[in-house]
């Protein structure tokens, strides 16, 4: 054999044996950093400059807080009662303002005959019902307010609790409502007999004073306001019941109407002043979701979430201080994932909110939202993403400040902190968007793995701690 050939066939030999041994080294090395590398091993010291994913588990505690955001000018609000198997029994009526709408002042007086006073309501083309049997089986219940909104308002609190009650004068009238599906409108349509005869005399018995049906301000006076409140009850066996957003600002369908002297009407709008109120009265009687509020055991493997002032989630980060031992980091990419228990059994599995609201909670339990600006700018716009059955968020920002102040209170720097962090409220208000929804979530106790809540974040280690 010639040697120079020799040589150079031992020479490609060896730099091949070398590239196949680099080859093995940058294989072993990319497969030696598990998953959780922080919360688990601590492997990653001297990975700088390196982009890195972390999966955070989270803790979730279901906490019912009755206070809802006050009220006003909304597009929907929400009547009806529901009977749920899961969050027990749930009615929502509405104080709203009557405006004057008819410009003609009515022709009646003290000797009038009121025919009936029919009040209709028009569903919501847009925001979606809890329940489907067209309010079969409900009473609704119309009463007079007293004196309007006294200190709420405007000028009063920035929250009404679900079980406000404001003073009311009277109960003019009950009865059996009645589904419209041409034009979507609920009617309570009140005969003669079934009017408060204080009513009749109350609005007849003003005639001596004609500015009060033509001046809005003298209107105010009288009225004030009234209440549809249904009954916390439902005939027909088997029947759940339903909830439905209305829109009164469709003046051409939601108005109530006084019809007097055999065939003559006057009518008025709702919702065109400043003030119209949801209320909801809640009775949970010892259902799965009472049960785990405020439970945080082994065994709580849900979470349970419903607008209309009742229940909301609680999320805390116990883990994530443990991300800051060994590294200043920089977050590229944050997002939290919650899943939803999705369950055929469920009659209102389908009956989701479409948005929960994705909130830092301040000391009081309340929502922190002060400097907050990632939902915002939030990819999932905090929808419900149906491709993956889950609530998810993109909260970068918030997660870079958490972190943070985490690392300086483990440098012992306890005077440099940027936002307090008492957890996340996921909530769903009654006017973001006004659905009355409700929605179970997974908690880290669940059995299935990919199923619990996880913070999943994308980071950079920028300095290792010394």
């Amino acid at each position: 054999m010639n040697f120079t050939t020799a040589s150079l066939k031992t020479a490609f030999s060896k730099q091949i044996n070398r590239f196949l041994w680099v080859l093995v080294l940058c294989f072993a090395f990319s497969c030696n950093k598990p998953g959780n590398d922080y919360l688990i091993t601590g492997a990653g010291k001297g990975l700088l400059g390196v982009n890195q994913t972390d999966t955070i588990t989270l803790n979730m505690v279901t906490d019912y807080y009755p206070l809802i955001p006050e009220a006003q000018n909304l597009s929907v609000y929400n009547i009806g009662t529901l009977m749920d198997p899961i969050f027990g029994r749930t009615t929502a009526g509405v104080y709203a303002d009557v405006q004057l709408a008819d410009v003609n002042a009515p022709t009646w007086g003290p000797s009038s005959s009121m025919d009936s006073v029919v009040l209709n309501v028009k569903v919501s083309d847009t925001c979606p019902a809890i329940g489907s049997n067209h309010f079969a089986g409900q009473t609704w219940h119309l009463f007079k307010m007293a004196s309007g909104f006294g200190s709420y308002g405007t000028n009063g609190t920035s929250n009404y609790p679900s079980d406000t009650n404001f003073k009311t004068s009277m109960e003019i009238g009950h009865g059996a409502v009645r589904y419209n599906p041409a034009d979507s409108v609920v009617t309570l349509s009140l005969p003669s007999s079934a009017i408060n005869t204080l009513f009749k005399d109350s609005i007849f018995d003003s005639t001596g004073n004609s500015s009060l049906f033509t001046d809005p301000t003298e209107f105010d006076l009288l009225m004030h306001g009234i209440l549809i409140m249904p009954d916390s009850s439902l005939s027909g066996g088997g029947n759940l019941g339903e909830i439905a957003p209305f829109n009164f600002q469709d003046t051409t369908h939601s108005r109530l109407t006084i019809y007097y002297n055999g065939g003559k009407s006057w009518y008025m709008f709702m919702n065109n002043g400043p003030l119209t109120v949801n209320v909801y009265n809640h009775n949970y009687n010892h259902t799965p979701a009472w049960k785990n509020n405020m439970l945080a055991g082994k065994s709580v493997d849900k979470a349970y979430v419903q607008s209309m002032g009742g229940m909301k989630c609680i999320v805390t980060l116990p883990y994530l201080a443990n991300l800051v031992k060994d590294s200043m980091l920089a977050i590229n990419q944050a997002e939290f994932i919650f899943p939803k228990v999705d369950s055929v059994a469920d009659p209102f599995n389908g009956n989701n909110p479409p948005k929960i609201l994705f909130r830092p909670r301040a000391y009081n339990g309340s929502d922190s939202i002060v400097g907050f600006t990632d939902d915002i700018t939030d990819y999932f716009l905090q929808n419900y993403q149906t491709n993956t059955k889950s609530y998810n968020y993109l909260m970068t920002r918030y997660i870079q400040t958490i972190v943070f102040n985490d690392r300086q209170l483990y440098n012992g720097n306890k005077s440099f902190i940027q936002r307090p962090v008492y957890g996340i409220n996921l909530s769903t208000p009654p006017d973001v968007p006004n659905s009355p929804g409700r929605v179970l979530l997974y908690t880290q106790n669940t059995g299935n793995k990919a199923k619990r809540p996880k913070l999943v974040i994308t980071y950079t280690k920028i300095v290792d701690k010394k």
